[in-house]
């Protein structure tokens, strides 16, 4: 005869709604313009329309997967050093002026 195994296990789901970014505090603070969907809208190479301010993953699109995330994070990254690498002699002119 066959033997019936019973297997008892507890499923919880749990359903997550995010809206964007918080627009109260920095970004409203910083005047960040924002998009149609109300998330941080970026010109080329993420950066907002602050000078020197840059965006990616979630506050500058709606929600999506990690490893997406993670890839425009690099991404980003790479925005951020190109910027400064071109502006190097720029800030080093800022920073010793201020001493």
């Amino acid at each position: 005869m066959g033997r019936i195994l019973q297997v008892f296990y507890n499923l919880k789901i749990a359903g997550v709604l995010v809206l964007g970014p918080v627009r109260s505090g920095t970004i409203e603070q910083m005047g960040q313009a924002l998009n149609n969907r109300g998330n941080v809208a970026t010109r080329h190479g993420y950066m907002s329309s602050v000078e020197c301010i840059f965006a990616a993953g979630d506050m500058r699109h709606e929600q999506s997967l990690v490893m997406l995330a993670i890839a425009e994070g690099r991404k980003a990254a790479a925005a951020v050093d190109s910027n400064l690498t071109a502006n190097s002699e720029t800030l080093s002119l800022r920073h010793h002026s201020v001493i």
